[in-house]
């Protein structure tokens, strides 16, 4: 009895360890050549994501500086997707596993910009990612 307890646990605590160096982990990452500009009276990020979080991922959110951003069709334009599958719809950005694409998102407010300011994206399943985007 002890012998196949400990066989089934380190089955166990092998299934778990085994798929994260495999892999790696799942992550989105808001990649360093991000950036924000203004046109006129309105400011434009534009931001490079990459998701391999599996099955799918939304980000329904993002929030530059303190102005909170619902990403739809009408706030957000997808400009370029190299690898793997991004939707905009009234849910937000969809993102398949494997996915690297770059985002232009409208700001119709005033910030305060030195260098650089910061960005986050939420996540429909809670989840908050941070990542810089610098002035230009």
């Amino acid at each position: 009895v002890a012998l196949i307890i400990s066989i089934s646990v380190a089955s166990y605590v092998a299934s778990i360890v085994a798929p994260v160096y495999e892999k790696g982990a799942e992550t989105l990452m808001i990649k360093g050549d991000s950036y924000i500009t203004k046109n006129g009276s309105t400011y434009v990020a534009k931001v490079h994501l990459h998701s391999n979080i599996k099955p799918s991922l939304i980000v329904y959110a993002v929030e530059v500086g303190s102005k909170h951003i619902r990403l739809n069709p009408s706030t957000t334009n997808i400009t370029s997707c190299t690898e793997g599958k991004a939707e905009l719809t009234s849910k937000g950005l969809i993102l398949a596993p494997g996915t690297d694409v770059w985002i232009e998102i409208q700001v119709n407010c005033n910030l305060s910009i030195g260098n650089y300011i910061e960005i986050k994206a939420y996540t429909e399943t809670g989840y908050v990612y941070r990542g810089i985007l610098t002035y230009k």
